[in-house]
């Protein structure tokens, strides 16, 4: 099913099983129900089952900023993030028949995260791998997690049940959102790293959104190169 660890996620996996398990999908694929209670039960019970299993987790991105300023999921974010570190992904590939058993079907492997799906809700599991930098940065898809906002992991109300977050996670959506975090703004997406590439990349991005907030169009596939070029550059040089 798998082979040893490998700096790319998908490199655990062996591509006929990867083939097989997405037409499965295909075949049974489920319409999204855009449920906010489904994507917080989901939530609930896969950080539960992860921690059952010794897997440390934590939300991230707009789920842990909706959990942080409203309690519960964003209104128009219709998936969800949840991190874990790179020491965990032995453990997080070893255990995917038994969350399969719990509902949760393997959907995609990408090179730092892996999808899975229950009663049509997403949710992205990203890896976040440590740094050569000397404060101790974590990193995953380009984007930055500076240790000292993650250590040690606390659990809070919210999502109808309780979840982990990062120790500091007011700093961290800080630093990934800016002094605004607080302030509902559909599209307003974490950046990478607060310098001038990064806040062009995101600018472009913005600048991509149709009238229904999703982005699309040429600007789009502008904004895709920055993002390969940022997490290229992250995973080469000291943050």
């Amino acid at each position: 099913m798998y082979e040893k660890m490998s700096k790319s996620l998908k490199k655990y996996f062996d591509e006929p099983f990867l083939e097989s398990k997405f037409r499965l999908h295909i075949s049974n694929k489920t319409e999204r129900t855009n449920s906010a209670q489904i994507l917080e039960e989901n939530i609930c019970d896969l950080v539960a089952l992860l921690k059952t299993n010794n897997i440390s987790s934590f939300l991230v991105f707009g789920t842990l900023l909706g959990a942080v300023r409203e309690g519960r999921t964003i209104e128009y974010d219709h998936d969800a993030d949840i991190g874990l570190l790179q020491s965990d992904v032995e453990k997080l590939v070893s255990i995917m028949n038994f969350l399969e058993v719990h509902g949760f079907d393997l959907l995609r492997v990408d090179n730092d995260y892996l999808s899975v799906s229950r009663h049509g809700e997403y949710i992205d599991l990203h890896v976040f791998r440590s740094t050569d930098a000397k404060d101790g940065n974590y990193c995953s898809s380009g984007y930055r997690l500076p240790v000292k906002h993650l250590l040690p992991i606390v659990w809070i109300d919210a999502m109808g049940g309780n979840v982990p977050v990062p120790n500091q996670a007011v700093d961290l959506l800080k630093f990934w959102y800016g002094n605004s975090w607080k302030i509902p703004i559909r599209g307003h997406h974490a950046i990478q790293n607060p310098n001038f590439l990064k806040s062009l990349r995101q600018w472009v991005r913005n600048k991509s959104l149709d009238q229904s907030g999703y982005p699309s169009g040429f600007l789009y596939k502008i904004y895709q190169l920055f993002q390969s070029f940022s997490s290229w550059v992250c995973s080469k040089r000291k943050m």
